[in-house]
């Protein structure tokens, strides 16, 4: 149950790359940045609501106050701008891809700013990523030379936004995790679209777009992070973030699966350079626990 369960958690997230890619024909990337967190917040409330009529209480300490201001302006401001804007810019495959550098992000600063020990295995697994993101300029774009366009670095420092949520939500990791979700998700929503909005005018969204936009919302981030949270109950956080890990790679395989993108030698070697180093990345080896993407919604513990 656990494993089907943080299958589907990376099934659903890895799908918002090639779905939002599809919705920017509609959308522009702040507003779909903003539609994908309202989706997600909306969602969740309704979670939380229920659980509040089953008995629940909500836990938030009022010390993580400052933490969450920051972890929300890093990972649910400025992450999904870079990303959605990066995403319009590159193909739906190589932004899928890029999102593993989140895990070599957090490792590196987990190791800086926590001084967390880096093993020699996952060492290895984040020069994989690496090689394999660097590939990807030459397989995406020129075999004849290293060139990411534009979008691959905003994709790029989208990981690296959503890496550093990552530190900073373990300091309010005894929160509730919905909670810290669903605020997360309506607050950077709502501030997403009130700067597009001030850039653009914030008009004249296409309704089944917007509505397409809030539905994958809620099932690629807040159904998502439901179905980890209750995975993390039988498997742990290492298992789980093992499998989860997975899910750039599904987004890569169904933007090729909707005709997004076109297979290529070198983007294939990418792909498998990307996959061993996530493995390496992420399978136990030393009895600790990876640092998994979804740790930036916070601890699982109050779900209860």
């Amino acid at each position: 149950m656990g494993v089907g369960l943080a299958l589907v958690a990376a099934v659903l997230f890895g799908a918002t790359v090639p779905l939002g890619k599809a919705l920017l024909g509609d959308l522009p990337p702040l507003a779909l940045a903003a539609v994908f967190y309202l989706g997600c917040g909306i969602g969740l409330a309704g979670v939380i609501l229920v659980r509040r009529l089953r008995g629940h209480r909500i836990q938030f300490a009022p010390r993580h106050g400052l933490p969450f201001v920051f972890s929300l302006v890093s990972g649910g401001i400025v992450a999904p701008i870079l990303f959605t804007s990066g995403l319009a810019r590159t193909s739906s495959v190589s932004a899928a891809l890029l999102l593993n550098l989140e895990v070599v992000f957090t490792v590196l600063l987990a190791r800086l700013v926590l001084r967390e020990a880096v093993s020699g295995p996952r060492l290895m697994g984040m020069l994989l990523v690496v090689f394999g993101a660097a590939a990807l300029g030459l397989g995406a774009h020129n075999l004849s030379s290293f060139s990411w366009r534009v979008g691959d670095w905003l994709v790029a420092g989208a990981s690296l936004a959503w890496a550093l949520d990552n530190i900073l939500t373990r300091h309010i990791a005894h929160s509730d995790a919905l909670v810290i979700a669903c605020v997360k998700g309506l607050v950077a929503g709502i501030v997403d679209f009130a700067i597009f909005a001030g850039f653009e005018g914030g008009h004249g969204l296409p309704f089944g777009a917007a509505g397409a936009g809030l539905l994958v919302g809620f099932l690629g981030y807040g159904l998502s992070l439901l179905c980890f949270i209750l995975a993390l109950r039988t498997l742990g956080a290492a298992r789980t973030s093992s499998y989860f890990a997975s899910a750039p790679f599904v987004g890569a395989g169904l933007a090729i699966g909707l005709g997004q993108a076109r297979v290529t030698p070198v983007l294939a070697f990418a792909f498998l350079l990307a996959a061993s180093g996530i493995v390496l990345l992420t399978v136990d080896f030393e009895g600790g626990q990876g640092p998994g993407s979804r740790q930036r919604w916070g601890d699982s513990s109050s779900l209860s």
